[in-house]
């Protein structure tokens, strides 16, 4: 029996390193997987987080839509009037200055193909107003209003005339 004894003894020691090393590599791994798993969420902070992420949504989405809306209503420097038929008239443009400093205004007078017919440069104060006219012509008439270093805003113009009969008639610019 005594030559066993060394046998045992080494199978005794191998199994024991055996289950240390089994012991060793599962503590291992729960420490591992403990770490790999995410901490409980808070549902308050995930509720915010998510108000936070519509809301930048939502201010992606209005920037893109100002973008839009300022692309098709850009302040133009123009203003134009309805094309109207002058039957042997004096055909005026007025613009009048809205604004609260002197503007600088070109004022055309258009025929139906869109050549001047005449046109006028004004400094114009404010709450004045300038005229160019064509003397008595036949044909269609519009007017355009330029304003130089500033928008449409700052003016409102009128295309006018006198027909035959004696009445004033008079077409808003747009």
């Amino acid at each position: 029996m005594k030559a066993r004894t060394p046998y045992l003894k080494l199978l005794s020691a191998s199994t024991m390193a055996l289950l240390v090393i089994l012991l060793a590599g599962y503590l291992m791994s729960e420490r591992a997987s403990a770490q790999r798993i995410p901490p409980p969420s808070d549902p308050v902070l995930a509720a915010v987080q998510d108000v936070q992420r519509s809301i930048v949504g939502l201010q992606a989405n209005a920037n893109a839509l100002q973008a839009s809306l300022d692309a098709h209503i850009a302040p133009s420097h123009f203003r134009w009037t309805p094309a109207a038929f002058a039957a042997d008239d004096l055909v005026t443009c007025r613009v009048v200055n809205i604004s609260d400093v002197e503007k600088t205004i070109h004022i055309e007078v258009k025929t139906g193909d869109g050549s001047n017919a005449t046109e006028r440069m004004a400094n114009v104060a404010p709450g004045a107003v300038a005229i160019a006219g064509t003397g008595v012509r036949r044909g269609s008439f519009h007017c355009k209003f330029t304003v130089i270093g500033g928008t449409r805003a700052d003016i409102r113009g009128t295309l006018s005339w006198v027909n035959p009969d004696g009445r004033s008639v008079q077409l808003p610019a747009e």
